[in-house]
């Protein structure tokens, strides 16, 4: 895993586009105040639309990697959308979370890049003042590459389109929530979310295992499987573990074993076994339709 050690001259003056998230905005004409917003960011894919671009991913877990995005040519940039996953029109999208404790895409930017060259290997803390900072791009990008690997192992092994088997999109927010330690699906908006963790100098919970895991809870999700009892929240847990570790298989970055255990990042490095004892596993979160 390499460019861990690279240093980026674009850090010294980032490339800053406008932060907002596309969206219908309705003004009150007498008092100029916002009174309804409408995301574009799924109604108008169509401007997206253009032949597939192929980017250099310099992340913290995946580095020096090939990333499929998109031209935007209203910004002249390029965007974390891979068109050539999904259904026809929709893309999997990586979204800047801003540091906000939400799942409405709305409240969401766009990573937006000028040449095509994701990351620059660092773990980091984000800035919500600098959304497409080279620094913050490197969580995004190992989400990106995790995403799209993922997508593959399920196209390629087991003849999966995607998380439906119907090419459904998956949509993944970098930066969620501020000084976050982990990551999360969520069930209401089938988001799935990633924080940067505490410690500037470590990386957050975004490795392509933990992607992979979460696209599992999507998966889940979508076969209705179900998560009323603890045991089934476990199956749950240690299916999107599985899955985890057979995309590290796939991505050859386990030496040829999977992670069947998950390391806890800030736990000291312990183990947790919920794959082998499912019913002792209590840490999904109903009330708010998360699964970590």
């Amino acid at each position: 895993l390499g460019g861990r050690e690279e240093d980026d001259p674009s850090d010294e003056t980032p490339w800053v586009y406008p932060t907002a998230t596309p969206s219908l905005v309705t003004v009150d004409a007498h008092t100029g105040e916002s009174v309804a917003r409408e995301s574009l960011l799924t109604e108008d894919l169509d401007d997206f639309v253009a032949p597939p671009t192929i980017g250099l991913g310099l992340g913290y877990f995946n580095s020096f990697v090939d990333l499929n995005t998109t031209y935007w040519a209203p910004f002249d940039a390029y965007v974390l959308a891979d068109f050539t996953r999904s259904t026809a029109g929709t893309a999997n999208l990586v979204l800047h979370g801003k540091n906000l404790d939400s799942h409405d895409t709305a409240d969401f930017a766009l990573f937006l890049d000028a040449n095509n060259v994701w990351g620059n290997g660092r773990a980091n803390l984000a800035d919500p003042a600098c959304l497409n900072c080279t620094v913050t791009q490197t969580p995004a990008e190992d989400i990106a590459f995790g995403v799209q690997r993922t997508y593959d192992f399920l196209s390629h092994v087991l003849g999966r389109w995607g998380t439906d088997d119907e090419g459904l999109s998956q949509t993944a927010i970098a930066h969620w929530d501020f000084e976050y330690i982990d990551a999360h699906h969520n069930g209401a908006s089938g988001l799935i979310a990633f924080g940067n963790g505490s410690d500037a100098s470590k990386p957050g919970n975004y490795s392509i295992g933990t992607v992979a895991h979460e696209i599992g809870h999507a998966i889940w999700k979508q076969e209705e499987v179900g998560t009323a009892s603890n045991q089934a929240r476990g199956m749950n847990e240690g299916h999107g573990d599985v899955l985890g570790g057979l995309v590290d298989i796939y991505q050859d970055n386990a030496d040829g074993q999977g992670d069947w255990l998950y390391r806890i990042p800030w736990a000291g490095g312990a183990w947790r076994g919920r794959t082998l004892r499912p019913e002792t596993y209590d840490e999904c979160e109903t009330s708010n339709d998360i699964e970590m």
